[in-house]
């Protein structure tokens, strides 16, 4: 007579949560590659500004110093700040580093599904990295894809070594 033999392993919701976010996660880099992952994610490849680098001024104003942020440091360099609780920004912002002079900021999430954006310096593009691609002009401007808003840019303008950037714009 032949026995069947059963294995029961007791799964908790953390563990059974825990392993579907891993399998999700490898199956997007597997698809899609690593840039892919911001369709599901919704964060892109721009690294953080440190906030020791950088200061809100009434909410209406941030002054980046630039000799912190790297990130800014050669053209084609770009970073974001983030909005949080404690810095009482509306949105979060990408800022880029168009020239030996120049810089440009907008808001972070592309108007589609807010993704965050990434900036293509060899384009002199924002671009959205999840599918679609939505592609800005540095002024805010559409340049395909299916987002229906431009983005909204913010003036950016760098005096010795400080990066001034009005959100009042």
């Amino acid at each position: 007579m032949s026995q069947k033999i059963f294995f029961s392993r007791e799964i908790t919701r953390r563990k059974f949560m825990s392993d579907s976010t891993l399998i999700v996660a490898g199956a997007c880099v597997c698809a899609s590659g690593i840039a892919g992952c911001a369709t599901i994610t919704g964060v892109g490849n721009t690294p953080e500004i440190d906030p020791e680098a950088y200061e809100i001024v009434n909410s209406t104003t941030i002054e980046v110093d630039l000799s912190l942020a790297t990130q800014l440091s050669e053209v084609g360099g770009s970073g974001k700040i983030l909005s949080t609780d404690e810095n009482d920004l509306a949105d979060s912002i990408i800022i880029a580093r168009t020239g030996e002079d120049s810089y440009v900021a907008a808001q972070l999430g592309c108007t589609h599904r807010g993704v965050e954006l990434e900036y293509k310096h060899e384009d002199e593009r924002f671009q959205c990295p999840s599918i679609g691609s939505s592609q800005f002009y540095l002024d805010g401007a559409n340049d395909g894809g299916p987002a229906p808003d431009p983005l909204q840019p913010y003036s950016a303008e760098s005096l010795e070594n400080i990066l001034t950037i009005l959100l009042d714009t």
